[in-house]
């Protein structure tokens, strides 16, 4: 290391021990991440701080002298510097909030994203639709992930369902989703299976034998390879979760050719809650179609109108 750059980092941590208010760490904060081009840099650099603290946005504000400790001021500017490298804010601060209920998340599992939870509300418009909902009505929550979809769903639908399943090829993402099901008091009604898509269903297909209406959650990867490459703010997430081969539905594709071998063998009556990329919706047509010709198959709109759920029903 060169004489000007040990004497640059010298200088940095003078300033950094030189700060021990709240309102002059949150300023620090701010500039460096505002110097590392973070769109955001205010807010993330409070939210930091509320999080290192464990107290509300408002007390930052409200109390601008109080002296940090030197190890919370020390985790501060550690968490600063990994918002710096681009790690997503809820790595950082350990949760992401989705339908106003706060999840826990780290780097084995996706952020849950404001869009998913169109799957809710697509749900919520089909509670009195009696080929959805019926009293012998299970929820199937496919690669669940943090559990968003299923924890949200009982805590909304719980009158209506029955019993809850959750899958997911990785366990460590099944314990962040228990944890979360825990959280939120509802780990009791919902069941989580490791293994690939249908086949963990398979292994237990006795336990649906007594449904009459099965939903199913799913918002499997399907990002292509090009998209990818071109969103640098995901790269920290786990790619598994978020690539799904040449068109970006390869597993999409496998989950539906395995839902027909389960709906020959339970007769269940089946509604398909899918998260997509606007760009499939014909592809994605193509592909209930082939398997399920005659289906009623229909697509929800985000706030942009851009086509982001496929819902099916057969």
């Amino acid at each position: 290391m060169s004489w000007k750059r040990k004497i640059k980092n010298l200088q940095k941590k003078d300033n950094i021990m030189s700060v021990t208010t709240l309102s002059q760490v949150l300023k620090q904060g701010k500039e460096e991440l505002k110097r590392s081009d973070i769109p955001k840099y205010a807010l993330d650099a409070e939210v930091i701080l509320s999080g290192v603290l464990s107290a509300s946005r408002e007390y930052l504000f409200v109390h601008p002298e109080k002296e940090l400790s030197v190890q919370d001021r020390d985790v501060f500017f550690a968490d600063i510097k990994k918002r710096k490298q681009g790690t997503p804010l809820a790595y950082i601060i350990g949760y992401k909030q989705f339908y106003g209920f706060d999840f826990y998340v780290n780097k084995e599992v996706l952020i849950p994203r404001p869009e998913t939870e169109l799957i809710i509300d697509s749900i919520a418009e089909h509670k009195r639709n009696p080929s959805v909902f019926t009293k012998n009505t299970a929820l199937l929550d496919m690669g669940t992930g943090s559990g968003c979809l299923v924890v949200t769903s009982a805590l909304k639908f719980n009158a209506l369902v029955k019993e809850y399943f959750a899958v997911d090829i990785c366990q460590k993402a099944l314990k962040i989703s228990y944890k979360n099901a825990n959280k939120h008091n509802v780990s009791h009604c919902i069941k989580f299976l490791h293994g690939n898509l249908m086949e963990p269903i398979f292994f237990n297909i006795k336990e649906f034998l007594c449904y009459e209406n099965l939903i199913i959650t799913a918002n499997l990867p399907y990002l292509t390879e090009e998209q990818y490459k071109k969103a640098p703010s995901i790269w920290k997430e786990p790619s598994f979760a978020l690539l799904g081969g040449e068109y970006g539905l390869d597993l999409y594709k496998d989950f539906i050719h395995q839902l027909k071998l389960f709906k020959t063998r339970t007769n269940l009556s089946l509604a398909l809650f899918l998260e997509i990329d606007p760009g499939q919706k014909n592809r994605v047509t193509g592909i209930i179609n082939s398997e399920f010709p005659g289906c009623l198959l229909d697509f929800k709109k985000d706030i942009r109108g851009k086509t982001k759920i496929a819902i099916v029903r057969f």
